[in-house]
């Protein structure tokens, strides 16, 4: 007679102690850590730096004239002022109107008002990163992300300034968060309609958003065509994100006057960035200070991040994480991140870590999936003394994130620079 009881299913991954009673417990402590520390240091700004100035006015000009009207008498003025090419164009209208919509609602024109998007938006992406990593990877992935997310350098200064690039990259966040539904269940049209609108969206915040979006159709496209055996799908599918971004563009040539006075707009800002003393002295440099300031603000981060492309990319020890789906997923965030960064990398005078917030949670994750490979290489080496082994390596964790939290209080609270460039964060990290 067939024993027809099913077999047990396998784990969903090596997490290296039993999680599943405490886990909640542990997200929800995480995440109001990560609440607490954003809000405490909302106020802690000494001075904030001119582009928080320059968005704080178009916004205000946008609230009183309306979108249309204010954004063309701010094109207007841009273009008569050669210096403020330098400066963020008032064609940001993604975050400008909202910014602005804010105000209004709020009866308030201060550069706080901008604060309080970025410290929303920086909340939205704590609960976007704890969702990718319990849904797509492990909830060791999911802590570890959330964990570093909270105390992060990098996001905790950009959550209290009034910058465009928290919401810059919850939008990428959320993106990315998309093309790991599709790849996951194709057929589900919802998802590819949500990864349009948003990278619509993500242009219309900032121009590196055509980046983002170019990078998540591009995975698509891939998926379907390798994956789902479809040229077709793929074609469509890039079909209606090249309409997509011709519909952003053509709004905000509408909102500037013009596809002629946007094109003017992008030649000022190409022609003052060689003139940008500012961005010369602080935002350039060879490539590797670029690479090496992950190290400085998130060691243990950037270590696991090889780890964890090691695991993804290289064909060594057990393969768990097929069986798993975590090495697609994470081949997502490893190319995302390493190509996003690649392109600031190779811009001239943007050596800026907040001109990359859109791959600090996947960088996160990725690092997250370092350890995830690391605790399955070694559990079977350490099996007869697991128990001793975790609070260490929870004291490591914690040693390290605290350490990642003091260096943003070093660099940034005590000596109040207004900005995360490269030469900034390299000198004052010292």
């Amino acid at each position: 007679m067939k024993n027809m009881r099913q077999a047990e299913p396998p784990e969903k991954g090596p997490v290296v102690f039993p999680l599943k009673t405490v886990l909640p417990l542990l997200i929800i402590a995480l995440l109001a850590i990560g609440v607490i520390l954003r809000f405490v240091n909302l106020n802690h700004v000494a001075q904030r730096s001119p582009d928080e100035g320059i968005y704080t006015n178009q916004a205000k000009v946008i609230s009183i004239e309306g979108p249309i009207k204010g954004t063309r008498a701010l094109v207007r003025e841009y273009n008569q002022n050669a210096r403020l090419w330098i400066y963020p164009p008032p064609t940001r209208i993604g975050y400008d109107w909202l910014l602005g919509g804010v105000m209004k609602a709020l009866n308030r024109t201060d550069t706080d008002v901008g604060a309080y998007i970025s410290f929303a938006a920086s909340i939205l992406s704590l609960l976007f990163i704890t969702l990718i990593g319990l849904r797509f990877f492990d909830p060791l992935v999911a802590l570890f992300a959330l964990l570093f997310m909270a105390v992060s350098p990098m996001e905790l200064a950009i959550a209290r300034r009034t910058w465009q690039d928290a919401l810059f990259g919850l939008l990428g966040l959320s993106m990315v968060y998309y093309v790991l539904e599709i790849a996951k269940n194709p057929k589900r049209l919802l998802w590819y309609i949500v990864l349009i609108i948003s990278g619509s969206y993500i242009i219309l915040v900032k121009e590196p958003g055509a980046a983002v979006y170019g990078l998540c159709v591009l995975w698509v496209a891939c998926m379907l065509a390798i994956k789902e055996k479809s040229i077709i799908k793929a074609s469509i599918f890039i079909i209606a994100g090249a309409v997509s971004v011709i519909a952003s563009y053509g709004l905000i040539s509408y909102a500037v006057g013009g596809i002629g006075t946007l094109l003017n707009i992008f030649a000022h800002i190409k022609d003052a960035m060689p003139t940008n003393e500012y961005a010369i002295e602080y935002q350039s440099g060879p490539w590797t200070n670029f690479i090496g300031g992950l190290w400085i603000l998130s060691p243990l981060s950037f270590l696991l991040f090889i780890a964890g492309a090691a695991g993804t990319f290289l064909p060594i020890g057990r393969d768990e994480a097929k069986e798993h789906g975590i090495k697609l997923a994470s081949a997502w965030l490893m190319v995302f991140s390493a190509a996003f960064f690649s392109i600031a990398i190779i811009t001239p005078y943007c050596q800026n870590y907040r001109y990359v917030s859109v791959i600090y949670a996947p960088f996160y994750l990725a690092a997250g999936t370092g350890l995830w490979y690391l605790s399955s290489w070694i559990r079977p080496l350490v099996k007869d003394i697991l128990k001793a082994v975790i609070p260490l390596l929870a004291a490591v964790l914690i040693f390290a994130a605290a350490r990642d939290y003091q260096m943003f209080e070093k660099i940034f609270i005590r000596t109040g620079i207004m900005d995360i460039s490269v030469k900034m964060v390299r000198d004052f990290s010292k």
